[in-house]
């Protein structure tokens, strides 16, 4: 019965019986476990399930079995899903839109044609192997073009892969075609003529260019760098010196100038190079110039030349000379006269003076002298001979004088006691010799302590008072002066009595003797004024120094000490120095105060004091031997003398304590007294160790008692500890389990306790047994050690501990819970993390603690952003937007992905060679060549048609702009300025002028071309112009031309100069004639 179940049913037969089951969709009625007809398997509404089975976004709709499910209005189901569920919800529609990465996955973009999405590789990825559609779980993957491609570049180039994209460049000495980004066959790199870049090589240097290079080869006359192939401008090529290479290539008698690229001969003063030679050498040396020959008046007059190899000499006539310093002779500088009397001051002898003349001299004596008989010419054997004025006349020098001949004069001295008159050296009659007056010529004439008095012809002195003249001594002088007279020698009382006389200069002096003083107002005593007696206790009351008496004697006085001193050892007469000294009674009576006294000296007496124990008799105050010290009962006085708990027994001059039973006297007293009682017995001190260890003894009057350290306490029911009783140790820490305080550990120690801080914690400063009150303080790990958490980490301080958590783009090692300097946080490569995070068309480059974005060529990141991504993904750059004229006139620019293309508008053409236009490279007209348009190819440039384009080559003496392939009107050939490629083009001595298309040469002043030569060179240079030659006169008369390397020289013959200030003499400024036998009119 196939409906036995009901409809909706699956019947299954059993043995007996059968079971009914309903099919997916359908239920049984609630108790009914056989369906039929009547119970047929019911519908399940899934719709109805919680959460709903379409998930979140969807409506869910029944039906007969089943249930369809459909997303809300916005959201669309996901990729391949008929029907949503909770696992495959409804996406919102807007994520496609803006190309949620969580949808295709990276690299790829998301589309929603109809109800659903699709996902695409962006240009440059592909899917996985065996994946049709991308996701998030299957993302595109980069496709390696130079891989698949290893020709995709074209030749001479290299191919670099990058993320959805690749790049080439080209091979050293290529370069890629203007405006071609990516290389290829057919746009493939191009060959470098180097050769076109300016001075590629350097001065002095040719290119050739080579495929993918180029060669250099360096000018004649330079070489290259050592160890340098190719030179250019930093290592350009070097002139050759061939003056250093070669010291003798200008040959004998010559000097080498190295020039640039060349060098210069010329030849040493007084050689001249052979007649049409410009560079001498070995075979054609420079010869020498016979300069006598040549100039025939060379050395001047009244001189002889001679030539020598390179030069010449002069030798001067006889009476002749050359000039200070002066070798060679000449007109300006000739032979001078001999001058006999400069050379020879002494030739004419001694007394003599010399005249110079031309060609000898004269002489002539000096006054006082005359040459010998004869002699016309004096000379040192023939001098000129003395005049004898004194033998001639007698009197020359007048009266009271005398005459003395000398060598070519005469003298006259003056008689002893004359002088001649002032200002006169030679007297005579009318100016004779006068009287000196040595009394005012020389005031100190007769020496100290005389009077000079003058004399005709001379003088005499006489002693002043107490002075008289020398034994036998007329005249006094300073070495022989007035002598004092000795007055006290001449009279021997002169004084008077009591006095003694001393002798002065010129007087005496009288001194009383001791004990005497002259009378009022005498100074010099006498017989008639004698000294009297001194009474020195009246003048001194204290002559005699202290304890003492002062007797006056006639001339003295007696000292007697006072009673209780004497006077001192061997003292006579006692004085403060010496006073009297006190009588030590003490000394000389050691027992003048008795028995049980002691003596005290004191100034001019003595004191008793009676010793301890005594006392003096009533009445009595110094003792004696009949009146001695008498004993003190101290007891009888005193009868707590011995102080408490103590007896006093009298003795003579003393007592004695004994202290009462249980007492004894304090360490090392005999006596006790109030303050050092007699003390009880300490058992404390006699038995330290009588309480045991750990406990302190007390001592009290007559017995003692025990008191536990602290940390320790007696045993139960103890009063006294002792060694076999002992105080206990008391356990802190179980009796106070929180003594320590929070956060710390209490450690029993015997007699006290110690507390020690948990990990992470430490005792407050200062504290060394921490408490409740005094806890354990937190360590903050993070401010005693910042760096704790190493580089790029924040370290957070916590209760007994620390985290360190690393800085945003940084995280901590694997497995490293807490970083640090050895384990510090790493840096996270986002770019390694998410390959994609930049976008497409991006390159990521990892940094310190981020990353960076850099849009590939041709694209830029959107306004705004910095770091690009899949929501802001690099955008094309459109090259045909941003620059216009990117392709040049006559073109079309198309915008591609990443790039752009160019294409000429029709009628036109790109130049040969160039794929992509621009404005140095611009689209031409098909048919300029055959229309033989010069603005084509510009100016100066030749246009060639080929194969339906052209090329441009420019006129000698031009070349095209810097990077052109084709000239035009914009960017004409451009002149080649030759004298800057090479600036020694004209060669030396001559200047280089440009010009269009080609350079002109120019001679320097002096210098001419070769015959027939228009444009010299080192060839061909520039040729010294012989001005001497092409004009004989041009000096003018009386002056010879010398030629010299670009210019002349003049020199006026001998007896002739040139005028003033004019250095080339000509016709119109002449040599002028220097002395009489040159003029005309002599």
């Amino acid at each position: 019965k196939p409906i036995i179940c009901g409809p909706n049913a699956q019947c299954t037969n059993s043995v007996g019986s059968y079971t009914c089951s309903c099919n997916t969709g359908y239920t049984s009625p609630a108790g009914v476990t056989l369906t039929d007809s009547t119970n047929p398997c019911q519908d399940i509404n899934e719709c109805t399930n919680t959460p709903s089975l379409c998930g979140p976004k969807a409506q869910c709709v029944n039906i007969p079995g089943s249930f369809s499910c459909s997303c809300d209005s916005g959201f669309i189901p996901p990729s391949g899903v008929k029907w949503t569920s909770v696992s495959s919800a409804c996406i919102d529609q807007k994520r496609c839109v803006n190309n949620d990465s969580s949808l295709c996955g990276l690299n790829a973009f998301c589309t929603s044609p109809n109800d659903h999405y699709l996902c695409s590789c962006l240009q440059g990825y592909t899917p996985p192997s065996g994946v049709k559609q991308p996701n998030a779980s299957y993302q595109c993957e980069d496709i390696d073009e130079c891989a698949s491609n290893p020709s995709v570049c074209g030749p001479q180039s290299q191919c670099t892969n990058t993320l959805g994209s690749y790049t080439c460049s080209c091979a050293s000495g290529y370069f890629p075609p203007y405006g071609i980004f990516l290389t290829n066959a057919l746009n493939p790199c191009r060959n470098i003529d180097e050769c076109k870049k300016f001075l590629i090589c350097g001065p002095h240097a040719q290119c050739t260019n080579t495929v993918g290079s180029y060669n250099c080869s360096c000018n004649t006359g330079y070489t290259q760098p050592a160890e340098v192939t190719l030179t250019n401008i930093t290592n350009p090529c070097q002139d050759i010196d061939e003056c250093a290479d070669n010291s003798s290539v200008c040959g004998p008698n010559a000097q080498c100038t190295n020039t640039a690229g060349s060098y210069t001969c010329s030849c040493d003063t007084g050689y001249k190079p052979p007649a049409g030679v410009t560079l001498t050498s070995s075979s054609k040396p420079c010869q020498d110039i016979d300069e006598c020959q040549l100039f025939p008046t060379i050395c001047g007059p009244n001189a002889q030349c001679t030539n020598t190899a390179g030069s010449y000499s002069c030798s001067c006539d006889t009476g002749y000379t050359p000039p200070a310093g002066v070798t060679l002779t000449n007109s300006t500088n000739p032979c001078q006269d001999i001058d006999e009397c400069a050379v020879n001051p002494s030739i004419c002898g001694s007394n003599a003076q010399c005249t110079n003349t031309v060609g000898s001299y004269s002489c002539s004596c000096d006054t006082g002298y005359t040459p010998p008989a004869g002699g016309a010419l004096t000379s040192s054997s023939n001098p000129c001979q003395d005049t004898d004025e004194c033998a001639a006349n007698p009197s020359i020098c007048g009266p009271n004088a005398q005459c003395t001949n000398t060598a070519g004069s005469y003298s006259c001295s003056c008689d002893t006691g004359y002088t001649p008159p002032a200002g006169v050296t030679l007297t005579s009659s009318s100016n004779p010799c006068q009287d000196t007056d040595e009394c005012a010529v020389n005031p100190s004439v007769c020496g100290p302590k005389a009077q000079c008095t003058n004399t005709a012809g001379s003088y005499t002195c006489s002693c002043d008072t107490g002075y008289k003249l020398p034994a036998g001594v007329t005249l006094t002088s300073s070495s022989n002066p007035c002598q004092d007279t000795d007055e006290c020698a001449a009279n021997p009382s002169i004084c008077g009595p009591n006095a003694q006389c001393t002798n002065t200069a010129g007087s005496y002096s009288c001194s009383c003797d001791t004990g005497y003083t002259p009378p009022a107002g005498v100074t010099l005593t006498s017989s008639t004024n004698p000294c009297q007696d001194i009474n020195e206790c009246q003048v001194s009351s204290s002559i005699c120094g202290p304890k003492a008496n002062c007797i006056n004697n006639i001339g003295s006085y007696t000292c007697s000490c006072k009673t209780g001193y004497k006077l001192p050892a061997g003292v006579t007469v006692t004085n403060s120095s010496n006073p009297c000294q006190d009588i030590n009674e003490c000394a000389v009576n050691p027992s003048v105060c008795g028995p049980n006294a002691r003596c005290t000296n004191t100034a001019g007496s003595y004191s008793c004091s009676c010793d301890t124990g005594y006392t003096p008799p009533a009445g009595v105050t110094l003792t004696s031997s009949s009146k001695p010290c008498q004993d003190i009962d101290e007891c009888a006085g005193k009868t707590s003398i011995c102080g408490p708990n103590a007896q006093c027994n009298n003795t003579v001059g003393s007592y004695i304590c004994s202290c009462n039973t249980g007492y004894v006297p304090p360490a090392g007293f005999t006596l006790t007294s109030s303050s050092n009682p007699c003390q009880y017995i300490d058992e404390c001190a006699a038995n330290p160790s009588i309480c045991g260890p750990n406990a302190r003894c007390t001592n009290t009057a007559g017995s003692y008692s025990c008191s536990c350290d602290t940390g320790y306490t007696p045993p139960a029911g103890a009063t006294l500890t002792s060694n076999s009783n002992p105080c206990q140790d008391t356990d802190e820490c179980a009796v106070n389990p929180s003594i320590c305080g929070p956060n710390a550990q209490c450690t029993n120690t015997a007699g006290s306790y110690s507390c020690s801080c948990d990990t992470g914690y430490t005792p407050p400063a200062g504290v060394t047994l921490i408490n409740s009150t005094n806890p354990c303080q937190d360590i903050d790990e993070c401010t005693a050690n910042p760096s704790i958490c190493g580089p790029n980490a924040t370290c957070t301080n916590t209760a007994g501990s620390y985290s360190c958590s690393c800085d945003t783009g940084y995280t901590p090692p694997a497995g490293v819970t807490l970083t640090s300097s050895s384990k510090p946080c790493g840096d996270i490569d986002e770019c390694t993390a998410d390959p994609s995070i930049c976008g497409p068309n991006a390159t990521c480059t990892n940094t310190a603690g981020s990353y960076s974005c850099t849009c590939d060529t041709g694209y830029k990141p959107p306004a705004g952003v910095t770091l690009t991504s899949s929501l802001n993904p690099c955008e094309d750059i459109d090259e045909c937007v941003f620059t216009s004229s990117i392709c040049g006139p006559n073109a079309l620019c198309s915008n591609t992905i990443g790039s752009f293309t160019c294409s000429c508008d029709t009628g036109y053409v790109p130049p040969t060679g160039a794929k992509l236009l621009s404005i140095i490279n611009p689209c031409q007209d098909i048919n300029q060549c055959k229309t033989n348009n010069q603005s084509t190819c510009g100016p100066n440039a030749q246009c060639i048609f080929n194969d339906q384009s052209y090329n441009c080559s420019c006129d000698t003496g031009y070349i095209p702009p810097t990077g052109a392939l084709v000239t035009t009107d914009l960017f004409p050939c451009q002149d080649t300025d030759e004298c800057a490629v090479n600036p020694s083009i004209c060669s030396p001595n001559a200047q280089c002028a440009n010009t269009a298309r080609s350079y002109s040469c120019s001679s320097d002043t002096g210098y001419a071309a070769p015959p027939g030569v228009t444009l010299t060179s080192s060839s061909k240079p520039c040729q010294d112009i012989n001005e001497c030659a092409a004009n004989p006169s041009i000096c003018g008369p009386n002056a010879q031309c010398i030629n010299t390397a670009g210019s002349y020289s003049c020199s006026c013959e001998a007896g002739y100069a040139a005028p003033p200030g004019v250095t080339l003499t000509s016709s119109s400024n002449p040599c002028q004639g220097t002395n009489c036998s040159s003029r005309n009119d002599a």
